[in-house]
């Protein structure tokens, strides 16, 4: 039984419909990839499986849940890095961190050892500057850090390694691998096709509010896709 499992979802605004009957299945211990030119829709889908906007039609369920009617239960259960990082400025990452440990319900302790385990080598662990003062790169890996906090059963990643240094996009690319097998499900959505070549086993287009399934067949991801709009350019005109 999969994870995460969308049937027939829709979502408008507006006038404009943005996803049309959309069907995805993400199971356990898997990498599911989101790709789609700017405005196809991919953070709106993303904000709908994670409960933060609600959907028109079709259903959603994630981890047994509705995650827009179980919004507190769901929480516990999904780890998610978005645009917006929600990190209270004037804390250090380390207080931030403690914060939303709590939140879910994750004690102090543990939360210092899995900060210290897994980014102690991180130029974020060593960091006592206050979160509003860290580079673009280093807000970017807090976002990391806490999404893979307590080691969730659900990831949700929308660019996730935007302004990440090489060290940092190796260091993430060794989080999801942890996470995977941990037997999480992983969705992440990218503009930069290589993380979807190095991580994905499945990927889904998404381009006029249809998601449609990418096949590998020996190629890289990347290849495959760029080849797919190249094609639809091509006949369009």
């Amino acid at each position: 039984m999969p994870i995460i499992d969308a049937k027939n979802l829709s979502r408008a605004f507006g006038s404009s419909l943005i996803l049309k009957n959309i069907s995805l299945q993400v199971s356990g211990g898997s990498v599911y990839g989101l790709v789609g030119l700017n405005g196809a829709g991919k953070t709106t889908l993303i904000r709908v499986l994670l409960g933060l906007i609600e959907k028109d039609g079709g259903s959603v369920e994630v981890a047994g849940f509705d995650p827009w009617r179980h919004q507190t239960e769901f929480y516990r259960m999904v780890g998610a890095a978005l645009e917006s990082d929600g990190f209270f400025g004037n804390l250090t990452v380390k207080e931030n961190l403690r914060i939303f440990a709590a939140a879910k319900g994750i004690g102090e302790k543990q939360a210092d050892e899995y900060f210290e385990k897994y980014w102690g080598e991180t130029d974020i662990y060593t960091s006592t500057k206050k979160v509003k003062h860290l580079s673009r790169g280093q807000r970017v890996q807090c976002g990391l850090c806490r999404a893979f906090l307590g080691w969730p059963t659900i990831y949700f990643f929308d660019e996730p390694t935007v302004n990440l240094d090489f060290l940092a996009y190796e260091h993430f690319k060794s989080m999801a691998h942890e996470a995977k097998s941990r037997g999480a499900a992983l969705l992440i959505s990218s503009h930069q096709l290589e993380v979807i070549d190095d991580l994905c086993e499945r990927v889904g287009l998404l381009r006029n509010g249809e998601l449609e399934e990418v096949e590998r067949l020996g190629q890289k991801f990347s290849d495959i896709i760029k080849l797919m709009y190249e094609t639809s350019r091509i006949g369009s005109v």
